[in-house]
């Protein structure tokens, strides 16, 4: 009887102390976890415990998606004559061009998703008040200029929702009605 009161004492006695190991006197906030006595932050947060909220400083788009996009420019005059436009989209930071260009789509059909997370992709945006466009042409074959199609700018302060994985930018006043997702993370 004597053996299991100080058993029991003794596990009484460890469980006070944190005998657990080195996570069992540490909490962790905000969805974090602990790891040989140190929290682990989600993105977002930080800290000894996660507790701290971060800004974060940019955005990493790991691909473009086009839910919608026009047939015919400003004018009612299709881009594509006889066929459907092959969109393309390029990234200009502060009205210079980045050297950031997608692979077009050949004949798209404006009711279909195109989705372009081809080689160059991850782009990292990594100023929060820079301008970024977005820019759509439809890519012509031969010596023609590519045809303008539309397009967004973002700064991303504005758009900064935490936890989020997408900024969606749509305008359904616009002559183009373009929609348009990028898909990523936000980098603290």
């Amino acid at each position: 009887m004597q053996t299991k009161l100080l058993f029991g004492l003794a596990i009484f006695l460890c469980l006070l102390s944190g005998c657990g190991g080195p996570c069992s006197n540490v909490t962790c906030y905000n969805g974090g976890y602990c790891i040989d006595g140190d929290c682990d932050c989600q993105p977002g947060y930080g800290g000894d415990d996660c507790s701290d909220l971060l800004n974060p400083t940019g955005f990493r788009v790991n691909q473009i998606i086009l839910r919608s996009f026009p047939l015919r420019d400003i004018n009612g005059n299709y881009f594509d004559p006889g066929g459907y436009p092959d969109p393309f989209v390029s990234l200009s930071k502060d009205g210079t061009f980045t050297g950031f260009s997608t692979g077009y789509k050949t004949d798209a059909n404006p009711g279909t998703t195109c989705t372009y997370d081809n080689p160059g992709f991850p782009i990292l945006l990594n100023s929060m008040t820079s301008r970024y466009d977005f820019n759509m042409y439809d890519y012509d074959f031969g010596n023609s200029s590519n045809d303008f199609m539309g397009g967004y700018f973002l700064i991303l302060t504005q758009f900064y929702n935490r936890g989020s994985t997408k900024i969606t930018m749509f305008n359904s006043n616009s002559w183009h009605r373009i929609e348009m997702d990028l898909v990523g993370e936000w980098i603290y």
